[in-house]
Formats: structure tokens, sequence, C-alpha cells
């Protein structure tokens, strides 16, 4: 489970619109993961399945289109929780 202690804020953080919004989104990702995760369940238990995923890093740190902000760098490690990786 990730651990973000970046999104929390104080009364007067000048970034809070930001940081709530952040963690409105990841919950509603997280909300849609479970849901696709169990619906896909139900449907495996019928077949014998392997399912395959690739998503390519090259440019993951890079600046070259301007970087990340640290919101999608949250979404990615949402995302990152629900698989299981092998990075080559």
């Amino acid at each position: 489970m990730p651990f973000y202690p970046n999104l929390k804020f104080k009364k007067n953080d000048p970034e809070r619109i930001k940081k709530e919004r952040g963690v409105a989104n990841i919950k509603v990702l997280r909300k849609a993961m479970n849901r696709h995760f169990e619906n896909s369940q139900k449907q495996q238990t019928l077949y014998s399945t392997i399912k395959i995923a690739t998503w390519n890093l090259r440019e993951f740190g890079s600046t070259k289109y301007k970087g990340r902000s640290f919101e999608e760098l949250y979404y990615i490690a949402e995302r990152i929780t629900f698989i299981n990786c092998s990075i080559n």
C-alpha cells in the first residue's frame, strides 16, 4: 500500500486544493480498480487465464516532456500496488 505523506495539508497550505483533488482522484481510482478486479475474478473461475501487461518506464523520471506532476506520480504508485511487477 503506498504511503502518501506529501498529500497531507495544513490549514493555510497553498497547495491544499491540488492535494485534495489528488486524494479524491486516488479514492476514485482505487474503487474503480477494486470493482474491475472483482468482476474479472468472477470470470476467471470459468476459465484458466493469465493476464500479462507491460508498461514502458523509459520516460518515467525524465523531464523530456515537462516531467510528471506529483499527482501523476501518485496515480502511478496507486496503480502499481494492484499488480505484480517485474522490471527488466
